[in-house]
């Protein structure tokens, strides 16, 4: 992935019978991909977490970490039935609209329910990873390190059949979405066309275009600027530097978690270097949403 860092000037004719290119079409219609972000093979070995640091997190660079939490114990035991069972009477949140609107109010439902509805209705859950599921998954050995554990904000863990999309978007957060099941899709665009898209709600962090329907004569700050895309399969993490812009396809079913990081200033004597070992409550963190004990995987030093 080569991130430019250039300006566009567009001279477009808004007549009759000449519209820009991908008007009224897909989020990202409007000009080809410049290509996947890049990709870190796991099964090549991951980076130590001042690695990835320098190469990513410091320089902002999107990138896909093929199978990082592939060993973790969601992946093996995260079925619908073993939800149900352990966690059924978990309250959760949902959102009844499978096409993002933030306008929609969601519901709180215990998680059995959600469990019986969500392959018929219109509905998925998100919502902070509840307390009793913590102990299915593991913080990845590359975010092992103060300056990431320090930070911690939350995890999010969303669920749904599938067919769900969200809103172009940003997050006030470093964000590492990690898939337990399925795969997602992403349009990411760098954060320096923010403002040049011209964003309708600056307070709430969103664009209100309709993804499936962009109209270029509102939003002509959209062309022209770069996108680039990127697919998450189950086991993978993708970090998704802070305020970069994206939007979220979920094509089949699919379960995953995103680790909120409030911000992220990392020196080497903050890491952990000790040989982690697999289940081991390593840490706990205060955070807003409360107290997380985290399992931590296996770390080589």
């Amino acid at each position: 992935m080569t991130i430019r860092t250039r300006t566009v000037t567009c001279n477009i004719v808004y007549s009759l019978g000449c519209q820009p290119t991908g008007h009224l079409e897909k989020l990202g219609s409007h000009q080809a991909s410049e290509g996947h972000v890049d990709v870190l093979d796991g099964a090549a070995g991951f980076p130590h977490p001042v690695d990835f640091y320098r190469r990513y997190v410091e320089r902002q660079r999107p990138v896909v970490i093929r199978q990082a939490v592939a060993s973790i114990p969601a992946l093996q035991k995260w079925t619908d039935k073993f939800l149900e069972e352990e966690y059924g009477d978990v309250e959760i949140g949902i959102e009844t609209l499978k096409k993002e609107d933030r306008n929609n109010p969601g519901e709180l439902i215990p998680l059995q329910e959600f469990l019986q509805r969500y392959k018929k209705e219109d509905i998925y859950m998100v919502d902070s990873l509840p307390q009793a599921m913590h102990k299915d998954w593991m913080i990845p050995h590359f975010l092992l390190c103060g300056g990431y554990t320090d930070n911690l904000s939350t995890i999010y863990s969303w669920l749904s059949s599938g067919g769900t999309s969200s809103v172009l978007h940003v997050d006030q957060y470093e964000n590492f979405h990690c898939v337990v099941n399925g795969y997602k899709a992403f349009i990411i665009i760098d954060r320096q066309y923010l403002e040049r898209i011209g964003m309708d709600n600056k307070e709430r962090g969103y664009y209100e275009m309709d993804v499936d329907r962009v109209d270029l004569e509102k939003y002509r700050g959209l062309v022209g600027v770069p996108w680039y895309e990127a697919t998450v399969h189950r086991g993978d993490c993708l970090y998704l530097p802070y305020s970069w812009l994206h939007q979220v396809c979920f094509r089949h079913h699919n379960l995953y978690y995103v680790i909120q990081v409030l911000s992220i200033s990392l020196v080497h004597v903050h890491c952990v270097t000790k040989h982690m070992v697999w289940g081991i409550h390593c840490m706990q963190l205060n955070t807003w949403f409360g107290v997380y004990t985290l399992h931590c995987m296996q770390l080589n030093t």
